[in-house]
């Protein structure tokens, strides 16, 4: 029975992403498009002859017509008409089909595996900065003009830490570099390096919260700052932020207990739920109303599960395949006739 609810929720979802990708690319190319307006050239042979003879960097859109994230920088990114006039007047612009003859051998030769993504070159066809992912203006020109100052590019900043002369500002430039270009795993493992050169009262600065993901330990010195610090946090990187960053520590411990993963152990749930409330999570956040189901579940009180996560259920929905998750795993052994007809 199970593996024919996953079946047909696999078959939904597809048919839903489905829907969503042409709807999307509806809204980019048809009746209500906003139209590209970048310049661009459309071989990388004409695009490091332009740069030389400009005296410029060439930005490179590695487009994969399937992929949404690159259909939604075409709808909130390239259509902006003072963006475009600035990439127009500061870089050659290269758009390529990765699905095309040429953009196969570049997809082979940078290495381009994710999408969006975007390359940065010389008019040598050197990679001075790569961007992994879409991102919405300003946070995407910011991105793009990193690769304007060999201090914050990624070829320069590569260059000056592997000289061994370098700052800790160099480092941090290093890694936000890094970051940019998805470098998770060296991104990781030298981010030890410059924690370990960071003091407590730095933990909230703005420019730091690039870092906090490293930190999943509730126990460390990160976690037990930012808790009794979360106001400071709040202000200087906004409450979503911290509030989804603390909920990310608790969601897989607390998911466990809510699909029945874990066995129900009363006094374990409630010394977790003392930790989420000494962290301050709202009442709306995922952790809180998965606690509530893992409560109602572990007590076998199925009609009042089902009500609350009737009313409440709305507040996973941003957590995508949470819900369905607890949902697909309600059943339970021993049952009620009526429990079983509720539940269906």
């Amino acid at each position: 029975m199970k593996l024919k609810v996953l079946t047909l929720l696999t078959v939904c979802l597809l048919a839903s992403w489905t829907g969503y990708a042409q709807n999307r690319q509806r809204e980019m190319y048809g009746d209500e498009t906003r139209e590209v307006k970048m310049n661009y050239v459309h071989s990388l042979e004409q695009a490091c002859k332009d740069a030389y003879r400009q005296k410029k960097l060439i930005f490179v859109n590695c487009h994969a017509d399937w992929a949404a994230p690159c259909l939604g920088m075409n709808q909130f990114v390239f259509s902006d008409e003072e963006f475009c006039r600035y990439m127009d007047k500061t870089f050659v612009n290269l758009f390529v089909d990765m699905s095309s003859p040429e953009g196969k051998e570049i997809r082979k030769e940078y290495g381009v595996d994710v999408f969006a993504q975007y390359l940065i070159l010389n008019y040598k066809g050197e990679v001075i900065q790569r961007i992994q992912g879409g991102s919405k203006l300003p946070e995407f020109k910011e991105m793009v003009n990193l690769s304007l100052n060999k201090k914050t590019s990624l070829a320069g900043t590569r260059l000056k830490y592997e000289s061994g002369k370098y700052s800790k500002k160099d480092l941090y430039n290093y890694l936000k570099a890094l970051r940019v270009a998805g470098s998770d795993s060296l991104f990781k493992s030298l981010a030890k390096e410059y924690m370990a050169m960071m003091e407590e009262k730095e933990y909230a600065q703005p420019e730091n919260w690039i870092f906090a993901h490293l930190h999943k330990n509730r126990q460390g010195a990160y976690y037990r700052y930012m808790v009794a610090n979360k106001p400071l946090f709040i202000k200087n990187v906004g409450e979503k932020q911290v509030n989804g960053y603390l909920t990310s520590l608790f969601s897989s411990e607390i998911l466990s207990y809510a699909t029945g993963s874990t066995e129900y152990d009363a006094e374990a749930l409630n010394r977790l739920h003392g930790e989420m409330r000494e962290a301050a999570l709202p009442d709306t956040c995922a952790c809180e109303i998965l606690y509530n189901v893992a409560l109602l579940r572990g007590e076998r009180k199925m009609h009042d599960l089902l009500q609350y996560l009737n009313e409440n259920g709305k507040y996973l929905d941003n957590h995508r395949g949470i819900r369905s998750l607890v949902e697909l795993n309600l059943p339970q052994p021993g049952m009620k006739d009526a429990e079983k007809q509720e539940l269906i």
